[in-house]
C-alpha cells in the first residue's frame, strides 16, 4: 500500500538501492530484465546550500533477447530550494523533473520524435517504483522498475 508523500526528494533518492527492471520492447517483440544496484551519491554543492548536485549511477546485468552482459547508465540530480530533483545527463541535457513530495510525480520526456511518459511512486519508505512508455519513430517499450533501498534508514516520509 503506498504511502504519502516525502519531504525532500533529492533528500529521499540518497543512498544505496538494489534495482529490479522488467522492459518490453513492442517493435522487437522481445522482453528483458536488468538487475543491480544504483547508488544515488552527492557530489558537488553549490554556493547555494539548498542546491546540490548528485549522480545517479546504475549498474548490472541485462538479459534482453540474446543479449546478456553488463549495462550501466549515469544520471545527475540537481537539488532545487524545495527539494525537488532534476534529472539531467550527464551532458547537462534535462531528463525530467521529480517531485515525490504527493507520493507521486509524472514526467514527459520528449527526444525528438519520441515521448517519454514517466511516472515515480514512493511505495514505501524503502521501496520506490518507476514506470516507463517510450513511443516514438525509434521506441516503443516498456520498463517497469523497483527500487529497494540497500541500507533501510530513518526515512523521513509525510
Amino acid at each position: 500500500m503506498p504511502i504519502g508523500g516525502v519531504d525532500d526528494t533529492f533528500g529521499f533518492l540518497l543512498g544505496e538501492w538494489c534495482v529490479q527492471r522488467a522492459v518490453t520492447n513492442h517493435r522487437q517483440s522481445v522482453s528483458g530484465v536488468f538487475s543491480g544496484t544504483v547508488t544515488v551519491a552527492p557530489i558537488e554543492q553549490t554556493a547555494s546550500a539548498d542546491l546540490q548536485i548528485a549522480e545517479y549511477r546504475e549498474v548490472g546485468s541485462l538479459r534482453m533477447g540474446a543479449y546478456r552482459g553488463v549495462a550501466h547508465r549515469r544520471l545527475r540530480y540537481l537539488r532545487q530550494q524545495n527539494g525537488v530533483v532534476v534529472i539531467t545527463f550527464e551532458d547537462g541535457r534535462t531528463f525530467a523533473r521529480c517531485d515525490l513530495r504527493a507520493g507521486r510525480c509524472d514526467a514527459t520526456h520528449l527526444c525528438g520524435n519520441d515521448r517519454y511518459d514517466i511516472t515515480w511512486r514512493v511505495r514505501t519508505a524503502q521501496v520506490v517504483t518507476e514506470e516507463w512508455r517510450a513511443r516514438g519513430p525509434e521506441k516503443d517499450y516498456v520498463a517497469s522498475t523497483v527500487l529497494r533501498r540497500v541500507r533501510p534508514e530513518v526515512v523521513r516520509v509525510a
